[in-house]
């Protein structure tokens, strides 16, 4: 074997060892988890399948995704999806009657529920009319789309207003809202495929993105990055943050007036597996929802039975920048699997879940 050779296949083969100990490194095995929670906290009833996403009005009025069935789920996951009755939907919760519950909210209008997979959620009021409209990530069968939908109170309903549809919008998992008919958007990887998917995420190739349409246009903004995962906006609408899940972090950009261009000011690494990030309606401070040992949650996904450790941090801004961090709750899978969204309201917590059940918290260590 010639010297040059030897040279390519040393250098190849520590090509190979380095992304092997880089991805073994990400996937967490080295973790332990010290279980904690910030006051008491129990299961609300009739969600049972998922909480993956929030959304708080400042009002209090909590809207969130259940139900999620993804593109590259598997044929185990999509067989216990349908023996388990799993189905797509919206609850409705009240920070300021938690006695209530979380209620399930009907759909009105010309849509089929059947094929209904929700995923990020955000929302918008109009401040004329008072009217709120929610905007949900959906996984069709054939194609992602971003739904739009009036909230109906009197009738604790959801009213479809319009289906976002467009061959830049492939494999999403957050929308973030900047108007009545524009919001940001992240492409988590660029194929629907099963296959292509897990090519994408063992290889960890950065070919996620963030996009914008600005009610009548598709742009991408931002590009390069790897699973670009949930999506937040500051109460004035001026910066953008948004999770990384494999390489556990949050990058903050500020945004360009009303333009959807971006200037990125900041990253925080959070050795973690970041989901959705959420604002505090009442403070502007932002909570992650996280699954600080991956392989784990990996193994939920195949299987909802597996349990999978949890985390929320929470990150206090200061003319938004993220500074002082507290991890307000772990649980290493005994209480809930994979948690992706904590959304925080005066001393109360929810925290959502991939595919299992929505905790209710009472907040007493801040």
């Amino acid at each position: 074997m010639g010297i040059y050779l030897k040279i390519v296949l040393s250098s190849l083969l520590l090509v190979v060892l380095q992304h092997m100990a880089r991805l073994i490194y990400t996937c967490g095995f080295h973790k332990h988890i010290y279980n904690h929670q910030p006051g008491p906290c129990k299961y609300l009833d009739g969600v049972d399948f998922g909480s993956e996403d929030i959304a708080t009005l400042p009002d209090g009025k909590a809207f969130i995704t259940s139900g999620l069935l993804m593109p590259s789920a598997s044929t185990l996951f999509r067989q216990l999806y349908a023996d388990r009755g799993a189905k797509g939907q919206i609850f409705f919760f009240d920070f300021k009657a938690p006695g209530s519950g979380a209620i399930p909210l009907t759909i009105q209008g010309d849509f089929n529920t059947s094929d209904f997979h929700p995923h990020g959620i955000d929302y918008w009021k109009d401040k004329t009319s008072g009217k709120v409209f929610i905007f949900v990530v959906n996984h069709r069968r054939k194609f992602d789309a971003v739904e739009k939908f009036e909230f109906v109170p009197t009738a604790k309903a959801l009213k479809h207003v319009h289906s976002y549809v467009d061959q830049a919008i492939y494999f999403i998992n957050d929308v973030a809202v900047t108007g009545e008919n524009s919001f940001y958007f992240t492409n988590f990887l660029s194929s629907r495929s099963q296959i292509w998917g897990a090519f994408e995420i063992y290889l960890m190739l950065p070919l996620g993105s963030i996009s914008y349409f600005d009610g009548s246009y598709y742009e991408t903004v931002e590009e390069g990055y790897l699973m670009p995962n949930g999506l937040a906006l500051s109460l004035d609408k001026t910066y953008l943050y948004m999770a990384t899940s494999i390489n556990g972090a949050i990058k903050v950009f500020k945004r360009q007036g009303n333009a959807g261009q971006l200037i990125f000011v900041q990253e925080v690494k959070l050795y973690t597996s970041a989901d959705n990030p959420t604002i505090n309606p009442l403070t502007g401070h932002l909570l992650v929802g996280a699954q600080p040992i991956l392989f784990k949650t990996a193994h939920t996904l195949e299987d909802p039975h597996l349990p999978s450790a949890s985390q929320v941090l929470h990150f206090e801004l200061t003319d938004g920048i993220l500074s002082k961090t507290t991890e307000l709750y772990a649980n290493d899978g005994s209480v809930l699997y994979s948690s992706t969204v904590a959304s925080l309201y005066g001393n109360q917590m929810l925290i959502g879940t991939i595919n299992q059940k929505l905790l209710f918290c009472e907040v007493r260590t801040m």
